[in-house]
């Protein structure tokens, strides 16, 4: 079952797009032109690395100027500074693309894989060289107007659907004019790979078959858009609720057993 925001869209680069419009990297002037047809949207995500200069920049920086649209960026090494994770590096954008926080937003997309290979969580907030709010969050911001406020560490991911259950739409079929712009109108875009040759998935708690990392964002967006969490219990708590229950189970068996034994005497 999906209980997912139909105000959400994903664009797939997606092996159809790969057919049409080539192999990838792609010229980022197509950018440009799916961001200048999507500007009746409310914000424009692109999960894709814009990290070096490219051919296309001069193009897809004149539609950044024009649109509310969010890029990514990604840490790239860590350390622990007072209990904390700090990101040491940084890539971000080319600096050709123009200027962060003024002619589009940013965000990091850094997700957390845990060591059975399996992706639950995110971090809302990193300091470091730069400090930054994760890629959902930034979209949020965008769409809303206002920051939703998450700086707290590590939280889990809450999975409205198995994958494919947002709305996707292929890139080529944007590109190519064959959705009328209005359908976009208002909504949440979120520009990703969906190729399985583009190797950008994950594999998540809820299905056997890997995720694209744009949905996961697509789940971060609307968990934060709807404020519907999973609360993160560490293992002192997961280790005081067992200690608990078994309290709770122990006085239970004590006190049926005593009720047996006043029954079996009550009968001789």
């Amino acid at each position: 079952l999906s209980n997912t925001l139909d105000d959400i869209i994903i664009i797939a680069i997606d092996d159809e797009s790969l057919q049409e419009l080539g192999r990838w990297p792609w010229p980022r002037d197509h950018f440009a032109k799916v961001i200048n047809f999507l500007n009746q949207s409310q914000v424009i995500g692109i999960d894709i690395s814009f990290f070096e200069p490219a051919e296309g920049d001069v193009e897809l920086a004149d539609s950044l100027k024009n649109n509310n649209v969010v890029l990514a960026m990604e840490y790239t090494s860590f350390s622990i500074k007072e209990g904390e994770i700090y990101g040491d590096s940084l890539l971000k954008p080319s600096s050709n693309l123009g200027t962060p926080g003024i002619d589009y937003k940013t965000g990091f997309v850094n997700l957390y894989t845990d060591s059975d290979g399996v992706t639950r969580s995110f971090q809302p907030y990193i300091k470091g060289v730069e400090n930054h709010y994760h890629f959902s969050i930034a979209i949020i911001e965008e769409f809303l107007g206002y920051n939703p406020g998450l700086e707290q560490s590590r939280m889990l991911i809450n999975f409205f659907s198995e994958p494919g259950g947002y709305e996707y739409i292929s890139f080529s079929d944007v590109y190519n004019n064959k959705i009328n712009s209005s359908y976009f109108k208002d909504k949440i875009i979120l520009i990703g790979a969906t190729a399985p040759n583009l190797h950008d998935d994950a594999i998540v708690p809820i299905s056997n078959e890997a995720m694209p990392g744009v949905e996961v964002n697509a789940n971060l967006v609307q968990s934060i858009l709807t404020r519907d969490f999973i609360n993160y219990q560490d293992d002192i708590s997961a280790i005081g609720l067992i200690f608990i229950f078994a309290i709770l189970t122990g006085l239970l068996l004590f006190f049926f057993r005593i009720h047996i034994a006043t029954i079996f005497l009550a009968i001789i």
